[in-house]
């Protein structure tokens, strides 16, 4: 980590300061306060490259449709009370993206803003995610996200943006759900 987001105070992190290893039992969360706050600050990402992100701390509920895994996609299920879910049926209320393995009624972040290096996308894309900036949306698959051809109008709230090719059934895409934080 390079640096941090000074305007505000960062959540607590139980475990040193990694975002996608917080995955706490939402009985045992001693800060129930802190759910939604946000925690923006420079990461180092494969590439070798330092690049800010957002990341925004959440509760998962209790009937997730799939387990969360690290670059499946999140929809709100109650965003009053900032509670995600993997339920297809909320994907039209794009919450971010899950950074690993989160179990049920847990207390975890997701990211939602930068670039993440691995969303997850359904088995047959409607087009090949690429570095040109194609929209990626939520699929009818829980927890999973679709790519739309370029001029294709998107009919639920965009994800992001590909900002490369996919590995298997995960791209690197550059999240635009925070801009609005």
């Amino acid at each position: 980590m390079a640096g941090n987001n000074i305007r505000y105070q960062n959540p607590y992190m139980p475990n040193g300061g990694k975002p996608e290893d917080t995955n706490i039992p939402l009985a045992s969360f001693r800060y129930p306060g802190q759910l939604g706050t946000l925690h923006t600050a420079l990461y180092k990402d494969a590439d070798g490259v330092t690049r800010s992100k957002t990341f925004m701390l959440v509760k998962t509920n209790a009937t997730l449709a799939t387990a969360p895994e690290n670059g499946g996609v999140a929809w709100w299920s109650d965003q009053d009370n900032f509670e995600v879910t993997t339920l297809a049926t909320s994907r039209g209320r794009v919450a971010g993206v899950f950074l690993a393995a989160i179990s049920v009624s847990s207390v975890c972040f997701i990211q939602v803003g930068g670039r993440h290096p691995g969303v997850r996308l359904i088995g047959a894309p409607t087009a090949a995610a690429s570095a040109a900036g194609l929209v990626v949306v939520p699929s009818a698959t829980a927890g999973q996200a679709d790519c739309l051809a370029a001029g294709t109008a998107a009919t639920y709230p965009q994800l992001g943006l590909s900002v490369g090719t996919a590995t298997g059934n995960y791209a690197p895409v550059f999240l635009t759900i925070g801009a609005a934080w």
